[in-house]
């Protein structure tokens, strides 16, 4: 099989995307990955929530299988950088704030999510993203440690 973006023998991971599993932002996320040069060359853990399982776990399982699964790949593929990518209007952060707030806790998760990862895993360069409805489409907005994206908005 050719035209599958990479060959297999010179395949290396840039980085570990932290994502929400909402079919909403896929393609905006997916552009703004792009558009930060990682191509298909990142694992992607994608759950409900995004960060929330690192900083405030809906169960104690939910937090260890996201340790897990980040340390599993981190050995596996050694990538060099973490992306995180929250969303507004999650689902999972409606028992947290409410819309006037939701912004600000998204921010304070990702910020901490950041500090724990970068403890975790000194040297790398860990970054934080926060998903946006602009109109009837999405934007990814640089947060801490993130870098800005080529397109203008990734909608």
């Amino acid at each position: 099989m050719t035209g599958m973006g990479i060959k297999l023998s010179k395949a290396r991971c840039r980085a570990l995307v932290i994502s929400c599993s909402d079919f909403r932002f896929v393609s905006a996320q997916r552009q703004a990955r792009l558009d930060l040069g990682l191509n298909n060359a990142y694992d992607l853990i994608a759950r409900p929530g995004g960060v929330r399982q690192i900083v405030l776990p809906t169960s104690e399982a939910a937090r260890q299988t996201m340790e897990e699964e980040i340390l599993l790949l981190f050995e596996l593929h050694h990538f060099q950088r973490i992306l995180l990518m929250n969303h507004m209007t999650c689902g999972m952060y409606q028992d947290l704030a409410g819309r006037r707030e939701e912004e600000e806790v998204h921010r304070e998760h990702l910020e901490r999510a950041r500090e724990i990862l970068a403890v975790r895993f000194p040297g790398l360069a860990v970054e934080t993203y926060l998903s946006v409805i602009e109109g009837d489409g999405v934007g990814v907005v640089p947060l801490a440690g993130g870098r800005k994206l080529r397109s203008a908005g990734a909608k």
